[in-house]
């Protein structure tokens, strides 16, 4: 019998979808310049990256300047972050847990060297957050 693998990390990483494979292919081995180029190769590049954001944002019903892509989940964690503190540049408290990917640890340390309040909410054995700390840390005067 052969061995089965039974994978349990989608969370770090998981397998792309076929039809999502497929799509991309062509950007792996053929259609691979910098869309940030000058020249047209690079510039075919970036009207078929425009093309996908059109596609998404419609699929999302979002606007297209409110897709925002990036190369992987600790540069999409610190973009909603950093996209949140330039929102609100008066906010100086970020709420989060200790149980968080180590991406948004490393940034809310960064944080408070910046001089940021980072309050660092704890679970219980099964997981949860108390919400009355939440609360309490959301409606803290220093959160304001």
């Amino acid at each position: 019998m052969r061995d089965r693998i039974v994978y349990l990390d989608n969370n770090a990483t998981t397998a792309v979808a076929p039809e999502v494979f497929e799509e991309m292919q062509p950007y792996f081995s053929q259609l691979y310049g910098n869309p940030s180029s000058l020249h047209s190769f690079g510039g075919n590049i970036a009207h078929k990256l425009d093309e996908a954001r059109q596609r998404l944002a419609e699929l999302l019903g979002a606007d297209e300047d409110e897709i925002i892509f990036t190369s992987c989940g600790t540069e999409s964690d610190a973009t909603a972050i950093h996209s949140a503190l330039t929102t609100f540049p008066d906010k100086r408290h970020v709420v989060t847990s200790t149980v968080e990917h180590p991406a948004v640890l490393g940034l809310c340390e960064h944080l408070e060297d910046a001089g940021y309040q980072v309050t660092y909410l704890s679970i219980d054995e099964q997981g949860r957050l108390d919400l009355g700390e939440l609360a309490e840390a959301i409606s803290a005067p220093s959160s304001r």
